[in-house]
């Protein structure tokens, strides 16, 4: 299995890490933000100061899987070729391809391999296709006082073991990219996980948060690192998070803390997209959670690690970023941006934010002063990033 060649640099205190990971050619720095082609508006591109990753998806089904398969439709790979066509710079820009299986049923290893054929072929990583559902793949389900109590199923995870390593198998079969594991929100295995992926050579890997926060799930970050720093793949180790939520909300508030950035502090090196209704809680949380109180979505503010409110033309002119490649009349009454604006220019702002926890790491300056003087950062959330540290063994 080909692999990803990485170099770190670690923050002395805590997990946040600058990384050097070399694919075909091309070199990522991290942290970083994805950036998803899909959700660009016309002339927004995506932030930071060098190559970035480009994230698409692909959900799947039996129906659509044989229908590639006998030649007749070639919707899905048509849609992610559209997309690569709109890279920013496809020949610096890393890309990969996130394919789920959609189904209740387990693939077929026919189905498995086209999978792993069409991450493969849009990825400079290939990821292992995931499930939808995966709790319940690998548990019991019983139904108790109108709840369901899920409960482990070694059968049940052993077929999804080898689930992996047939996914596994056709991506190396394939040659010549790495392939990045998958590591569920399910913690009971995760020594079994780390050691399938070692012995198969694989060195990257993607969580999926399924729309809660980093600190929501830092007890899994947490448990994963030390697997990992026990396998000795830690320091040449890449994560990166999918579906990754913003934190508890409540819509009448003005700013609410941003969870979702402290990620990269956690054991996150790639801050991927959420597609995915994040979990959200308190007063006036729901659906509409993460717009502030005049109804509209929130944007990320870098100097707080808050997401707040636009709160109109007076409010966008008082703190809008002069950093940003999105207008500020985007935002101006009577615009009514779509929701792509919002995304592109949240997903913008924590680019910049990556870029420049990178170049404080590059320099060694140290992170928990800096992180103490966000307004959205209290002592609690500084605690959580100190357990999350990993002293690496020697």
């Amino acid at each position: 299995m080909a692999r990803a060649r990485i170099r770190s640099t670690p923050d002395e205190d805590l997990q946040y890490r600058r990384q050097e990971v070399r694919v075909r050619g091309k070199t990522l720095v991290t942290p970083v933000k994805s950036a998803d082609p899909a959700r660009l508006p016309a002339g927004a591109t995506p932030g930071g100061r060098a190559p970035c990753i480009n994230e698409m998806h692909a959900g799947v089904t039996k129906k659509s899987l044989s229908a590639c398969r006998e030649g007749g439709d070639h919707a899905i790979g048509r849609r992610l070729g559209g997309l690569q066509r709109r890279l920013r710079d496809p020949q610096s820009d890393l890309q990969v391809c996130f394919v789920e299986y959609r189904e209740p049923s387990h693939p077929t290893r026919a189905e498995t391999g086209l999978m792993a054929g069409l991450a493969h072929a849009h990825s400079d990583m290939a990821p292992l296709p995931m499930l939808s559902g995966l709790v319940e793949r690998v548990s019991n389900v019983a139904v108790k006082s109108g709840g369901r109590q899920y409960s482990p199923s070694r059968s049940k995870w052993e077929r999804f073991l080898r689930h992996l390593a047939g996914s596994i198998e056709a991506i190396e079969q394939l040659g010549g990219k790495p392939a990045m594991g998958y590591v569920p929100k399910y913690r009971l295995y995760y020594g079994e996980l780390v050691k399938l992926y070692a012995d198969s050579g694989i060195n990257a890997f993607y969580f999926d948060a399924r729309g809660s926060s980093p600190v929501a799930v830092s007890v899994f970050l947490r448990e994963f690192t030390r697997e990992l720093d026990s396998a000795g793949m830690l320091e040449e180790s890449l994560v990166y998070m999918i579906n990754p939520g913003t934190g508890l909300t409540a819509r009448d508030r003005p700013a609410i803390p941003a969870r979702d950035v402290l990620g990269f502090g956690l054991g996150v090196d790639c801050l991927g997209e959420r597609r995915v209704r994040p979990r959200t809680g308190g007063r006036g949380a729901g659906r509409g959670a993460l717009r502030g109180p005049d109804g509209l979505p929130r944007l990320f503010d870098k100097r707080t690690y808050h997401y707040v409110g636009a709160g109109g033309a007076d409010g966008i002119a008082r703190s809008y970023p002069g950093d940003s490649s999105i207008d500020r009349s985007r935002f101006a009454p009577g615009a009514r941006p779509d929701g792509r604006v919002y995304n592109a220019f949240n997903a913008e702002q924590l680019g910049l934010e990556a870029a420049r926890l990178r170049d404080m790491l590059a320099a060694s300056e140290p992170l928990t002063g800096y992180l103490s003087n966000k307004a959205g950062v209290d002592g609690a959330d500084i605690e959580i990033l100190k357990l999350a540290k990993v002293r690496q063994r020697r």
